[in-house]
């Protein structure tokens, strides 16, 4: 399976990934789903235990996602929100 999404930084408590070239070389069409999805992937990952925001900048295709390192460890997050993006990107 493809990865549509990377972990590019990752701190205590804040991790930012961004899409692979295999997610920004989708359809036009594809990416229009995309975008009429992102709410529902926001509040999927929001819901995820430790999870306290979860931010996107469109323009450079990158997510920021800030946890509590208490409650949840970096890898786990980073595992769930492959797993998430892999997920709507493979319905599509």
């Amino acid at each position: 399976m493809e990865n549509f999404i990377k972990c590019i930084h990752s701190i205590e408590g804040r991790l930012r990934f961004r899409l692979t070239d295999a997610a920004r070389n989708l359809s036009s069409e594809q990416k229009k789903e995309m975008l009429k999805k992102k709410e529902e992937i926001i509040k999927t990952i929001e819901s995820l235990p430790g999870i306290k925001a979860v931010l996107i900048n469109p323009i450079i295709f990158s997510m920021t996602i800030l946890y509590n390192p208490q409650a949840t460890a970096g890898t786990v997050v980073i595992s769930s929100v492959n797993s998430i993006i892999n997920d709507y990107f493979q319905k599509m």
